[in-house]
């Protein structure tokens, strides 16, 4: 009797056991949502700002190569990558090693950007030519400054190496380049400058520059568009009429067989025939009443 009681004893010890072992299923439901949660997590990677603003950049087509060569119009963005309203101007300059008494043995492109005016400035009153010793060191530096506009745009299909032969190639006077319709926007040559021009209805003047800082709406580039507009016979109205267009849309709920069955055809001719004579009678009115006050 006291061996049975004692087979009993352990045994439900080690049923307890196992029971205290043994994992409940809300604690593997809620470690399987863990699990579950953490690879979703790493799946979602963030998209790099620098990526996403080229995706969206490439997607809304607005990058433009202007007229002079070396210099393009592209959206801004957020520091997020997201594309805002705005548009930058980048344009290239060649920089050569100033090598063995003013021999060139090579040249580079960089990059400007409107963004940053006083690095801007200043990379354009620099002199072309780098002391050979100090070349490579310069160029490495300003290419390490580089912002997210200039970046993308050498990855951009319209993008081009400046050549020699381009830069010193001058372009016409009062070069204007179309870049959108609606809203209007264009780019304005002056001074060897280029200015965006964009269509500004609500404001007195209806233009403004978008890369001036002062006088927005009575610079250089938008008194030589408006003078451009003069000599082509362009109607700036026209040009800055932005009102949405009535858009059209079907008011039968029901499909018009075509073509028109007999009843159809019947129905409307007979429609067509009383207007005719409705008008017929009104006319006639119309010419006794005139008559009338004429004898009168």
């Amino acid at each position: 009797m006291a061996a049975r009681s004692f087979k009993n004893l352990t045994y439900s010890k080690k049923k307890s056991q196992r029971r205290v072992d043994k994992p409940s299923s809300s604690s593997t439901t809620d470690v399987a949502n863990q699990m579950e949660n953490l690879s979703i997590s790493k799946s979602k990677k963030k998209v790099h700002p620098e990526q996403l603003y080229q995706s969206q950049v490439l997607a809304s087509k607005r990058f433009f190569a202007l007229s002079k060569p070396g210099v393009y119009a592209m959206a801004d963005c957020e520091k997020s990558g997201v594309l805002t309203k705005g548009y930058c101007l980048v344009e290239s300059k060649l920089f050569f090693n100033n090598h063995d008494n003013g021999h060139s043995a090579c040249s580079v492109n960089l990059l400007l950007c409107s963004c940053n005016f006083e690095n801007c400035n200043r990379l354009r009153a620099l002199s072309e030519y780098v002391e050979d010793g100090t070349f490579m060191d310069f160029v490495r530096n300003e290419e390490e400054e580089y912002c997210v506009h200039r970046r993308v745009l050498k990855k951009l299909p319209c993008f081009k190496e400046l050549e020699n032969e381009d830069e010193e190639s001058e372009p016409d006077e009062d070069v204007v380049d179309q870049l959108s319709v609606d809203p209007l926007l264009v780019a304005v040559l002056v001074d060897d400058e280029y200015g965006l021009v964009q269509g500004a209805p609500k404001l007195k003047l209806k233009l403004k520059c978008l890369t001036c800082a002062h006088g927005i709406s009575r610079c250089d580039h938008v008194t030589t568009y408006r003078s451009w507009t003069k000599r082509n016979n362009i109607s700036l109205e026209t040009q800055l009429h932005s009102e949405p267009r009535s858009k059209f849309a079907s008011v039968s709920y029901k499909r018009i067989p075509f073509p028109l069955p007999a009843a159809l055809q019947e129905k409307y001719n007979d429609m067509e025939l009383f207007i005719g004579l409705l008008i017929f009678y009104v006319k006639i009115k119309f010419m006794r009443l005139l008559l009338t006050l004429l004898f009168i």
